[in-house]
């Protein structure tokens, strides 16, 4: 259930504020004079709240009404009352005074435009004597524009027939307004002085350093997973690497890393540094601005995912591009191969899954607690990509954990795009969510379901901040009380520490099984396609080292006997072996792999040739012809 606090912070984005207008405007024209300052106040008030809590939220922008247009209907309110009650000086001060508040918004608005584009200004960490464009926080339009509202509603109430007391009391809020916007406009002027400066500590830093790898990230907040889980593997290389990002908002949420980070939204800003300093570059993902990168003449590139498993995705024809791909282990080659994409049999390197050393093959984190973890994926972004087992598998699961006569504690890891792209999926989400909360309460549990996420701890480097955030997800994992089943939630816990605290885990077709592997305990894979399961061993050779689940209550069951040790697991027999083609060999680890295949694409970079001449940072970089930005 809600808080109370939860409905007051969620009032400013409901159709209230517009409602109430119309009441006002409708009161104006009846006559109900009373009504008509009480409906005003209450507007003027929830715009600025609304206004300023969202200041920097794209999807709260999108839900308000231009303010501009915003503040002239309440204006045209408030002339409609005033046409009744007030006299032709005060009528005619109050036109002037919301003529030039109109105007005030407006460029208050256009000062949101200035301070947008700051996210496309370069900001840098971990480079000494370098910092960043500074961000500025928005000014809020209906903010700006209460002062001036309060101050012609209250004086236009209380004195109507006084246009001198009208006069000085628009005016005082007037220059109030223009002094929050003035103040905007200088911080915005002093941020943009700052873009050059930023760019040429970066320039200097690439050319003193030389550093021989780049881990690019070109997409934003919701793919950082993306990027952290490689940040430890590179603070470990035995050269220098930087980490390249597209995104300020990324920036900000970015975990500490040792590495030195550049951040440059901009093509034009990224084309003026001297990119072929770099001798390899690492990709994580397939987005379009990959090219701002892959065409710098010089630089080797491979791809190295977030993950491997046997979605269609991880065979992706967009990977021809790179010099090299990367993958874990044999079955991560055969598939490439497979997929007949056109990817050069020797462009395919393993190097294992560096990611998977803090994964335990001992018992679970409470031995006492038998605890399945089921962590499905989301439904992709078409229905090639659905391999989704929320809607499909989960609530049966659920129940069948439920009514198990062994004690079973179910966690629950969504996705966090689950319900992204079909409301059967978000709404089987809620279902499931809702079910293990009523488990809960039925039980006695005094603890909530949802287990949030917690501030970080500071840290020196990512590897550090990783095995400290593993060992605190198994804390506070081990800290529920037994009996309580927990649907995680975003950056609840890493990965990880879920994986190490299951005796046994249920997933979908997704990189989370191949991961999973590596602490050999029972595992079941969702056949949400209903393809049977010799047709889905075919199709996803990962799927032989589980057992496949159709929906079929009997067989969650049998599961269910397999997690609590009642029956064997079918499917022990087999996992060595695909886990060897999954992951490749124990030994040398998959550090020591990541870091010689870095080292031999940084062999063939500097076969190439000597680093061409820095380019000119007063020269704008010219697209080579077909590449685009």
């Amino acid at each position: 259930m809600s808080s109370p606090g939860a409905w007051v912070r969620r009032l400013p984005t409901l159709p209230a504020p517009g409602a109430l207008l119309a009441l006002a405007g409708v009161a104006a024209v009846s006559g109900w004079a009373p009504v008509v300052p009480a409906g005003l106040l209450a507007v003027a008030v929830l715009d600025a709240l609304a206004t300023d809590r969202d200041a920097d939220a794209d999807a709260g922008q999108a839900r308000r009404v231009d303010a501009a247009l915003g503040t002239t209907l309440w204006g045209l309110v408030l002339l409609l009352h005033g046409a009744r009650e007030w006299s032709p000086g005060v009528l005619r001060v109050v036109v002037v005074a919301l003529a030039v508040q109109v105007c005030l918004v407006a460029l208050t608005s256009a000062v949101h435009t200035g301070l947008d584009g700051l996210h496309r200004y370069p900001a840098a960490r971990g480079l000494p004597g370098v910092g960043a464009v500074p961000l500025v926080r928005r000014p809020s339009a209906q903010l700006v524009a209460l002062l001036p509202q309060m101050a012609l509603l209250v004086p236009a109430v209380l004195a109507p027939q006084r246009p001198a007391v009208v006069a000085a009391a628009a005016g005082a809020g007037l220059l109030a307004g223009a002094a929050a916007v003035v103040r905007w406009v200088l911080a915005l002027h002093r941020a943009r002085g700052r873009r050059q400066a930023v760019l040429q500590g970066m320039r200097d830093h690439l050319r003193s350093t030389h550093p021989t790898v780049v881990l690019y990230a070109g997409e934003g907040v919701a793919a950082l997973h993306e990027v952290t889980m490689w940040l430890p593997s590179l603070e470990r290389l035995s050269v220098d690497a930087v980490l390249l990002m597209r995104n300020r908002r990324a920036l900000e949420r970015l975990p500490a890393t040792t590495l030195p980070v550049l951040c440059v939204p901009g093509a034009t800003d990224l084309m003026s540094l001297p990119l072929e300093r770099f001798r390899v570059g690492l990709f994580v993902s397939n987005v379009g601005n990959n090219i701002h990168l892959l065409r710098v003449p010089g630089v080797r590139t491979a791809f190295i995912g977030h993950g491997d498993s046997d979605k269609n995705a991880s065979a992706n024809p967009y990977s021809k591009v790179y010099d090299e791909i990367w993958v874990a282990g044999p079955a991560g080659r055969d598939r490439y191969l497979r997929a007949d994409t056109g990817v050069r049999p020797d462009a395919v390197v393993e190097v294992g899954r560096p990611q998977l050393e803090l994964v335990r093959r001992a018992p679970a984190t409470r031995p006492d607690v038998v605890t399945l973890l089921y962590a499905p994926t989301w439904e992709g972004w078409n229905s090639e990509q659905d391999y989704a087992s929320v809607a499909s598998h989960g609530e049966a699961l659920v129940r069948a954990v439920l009514g198990h006569p062994d004690r079973i504690r179910l966690v629950y890891r969504p996705h966090p795009y689950a319900g992204r792209r079909s409301p059967a999926v978000a709404a089987a989400h809620r279902r499931i969510v809702d079910l293990l909360g009523a488990a809960n309460q039925a039980a006695g549990v005094d603890v909530p379901t949802v287990l949030e996420a917690e501030p970080a701890p500071e840290a020196s480097s990512a590897a550090s901040a990783e095995r400290d955030a593993v060992r605190r997800g198994e804390q506070r994992l081990a800290e529920r009380p037994p009996t309580a089943h927990v649907v995680l939630g975003a950056g609840a816990v890493p990965l990880i520490s879920s994986l190490n605290a299951a005796s046994a885990l249920v997933t979908d077709v997704s990189s989370v099984l191949t991961d999973f592997l590596a602490s050999d305990k029972p595992v079941a894979v969702c056949d949400a396609q209903q393809r049977g399961p010799e047709r889905f061993v075919a199709d996803f050779p990962s799927a032989a080292s589980a057992t496949v689940l159709a929906t079929d209550p009997a067989e969650l069951a049998a599961f269910c006997d397999v997690v609590t040790g009642r029956r064997p697991d079918p499917a022990a027999p087999a996992r060595a072996g695909v886990r060897r083609q999954l992951l490749g060999p124990a030994e040398p680890t998959a550090t020591a792999r990541f870091d010689a295949a870095v080292t031999a694409l940084a062999a063939r970079a500097h076969a190439l040739g000597p680093v061409a001449p820095d380019p000119d940072p007063t020269t704008p970089a010219v697209p080579t012809a077909g590449t685009g930005r």
